[in-house]
């Protein structure tokens, strides 16, 4: 499976059909700007749901000890939030 590139999607955009035309770098700022947004509302610790698509939530983690497998040595995680998306059932793979 290959990943798709944030300049593959802006090139998406530009070429799909859209009521009000724009260009690969207009596409490109419109990401940029709703990855900021969600980012913004997720340090605030709000939940974003986009219907249809799917949720992004902060997911709080415990502090934790965890062990390299290589050498055995044991250290301690601090407890963070991480942001997490949950897909929709209309997005979901069957």
């Amino acid at each position: 499976m290959k990943n798709v590139t944030k300049k593959e999607l802006a090139r998406d955009m530009a070429d799909s059909d859209l009521s009000i035309p724009i260009n690969q770098a207009v596409a490109t700022e419109m990401i940029d700007e709703l990855i900021n947004i969600i980012l913004n509302k997720y340090r605030k610790g709000r939940r974003i749901e986009l219907r249809g698509f799917g949720t992004f939530y902060p997911y709080k983690r415990s502090a934790r000890a965890i062990s390299s497998p290589v050498t055995g040595v044991i250290r301690k995680v601090k407890a963070c939030t991480m942001l997490k998306f949950r897909a929709s059932k209309d997005t979901q793979r069957p």
